[in-house]
């Protein structure tokens, strides 16, 4: 389907991100590797087109984000976990000494909420660490897709680390 698919700066921030490697990001965004040769074409052609928006769309989430990081920080537990109804969120957190007490009593009201996703002491939450935690957040998802899995396998799930590390 023409217009479906990453657009050519995706691919390029990727490609960047793996080093060049035509199959790695090919792997990485699950398309064919033509696609990833074509994008890196046109790369060569408007290198500095391409860059600029690269620049400018990273610019913008990082916006985002400190403006997202900005709302959450200082609000209570009780209301992070409120509002993941409509989100259709899980809490991914290591406090379960806060959280848990508020899934059961959730649980005991029968209220609408998608559990814990609790992260053992074992995942470093430091720069090294951060791709293994994202990693079994990955593996999770997708060996339980569906919304609400947390809580159909009782409430909580245990973030298990891919690397066996």
């Amino acid at each position: 389907m023409l217009g479906s698919g990453p657009d050519v700066w995706e691919i390029v921030a990727v490609a960047k991100d793996n080093g060049g490697s035509v199959a790695d990001t090919a792997a990485y965004l699950e398309i064919d590797p033509r696609l990833v040769e074509s994008a890196l074409r046109d790369y060569g052609a408007d290198r500095d087109e391409i860059d600029d928006w690269i620049e400018r769309v990273h610019a913008l989430n990082e916006c985002d984000e400190s403006t997202w990081r900005a709302a959450l920080r200082g609000r209570p537990d009780r209301v992070h976990f409120a509002s993941l109804p409509d989100e259709q969120r899980a809490i991914v957190t290591r406090d379960l000494g806060d959280f848990r007490p508020l899934l059961a009593e959730a649980l005991r009201r029968g209220s609408s909420n998608y559990g814990l996703v609790c992260v053992p002491a074992r995942f470093p939450l430091n720069h090294d660490g951060i791709g293994r935690l994202v990693a079994a957040l990955d593996a999770l998802l997708r060996a339980h897709p569906e919304v609400g899995a947390a809580i159909s396998l009782g409430g909580e799930i245990w973030l298990q680390d891919p690397t066996g590390s």
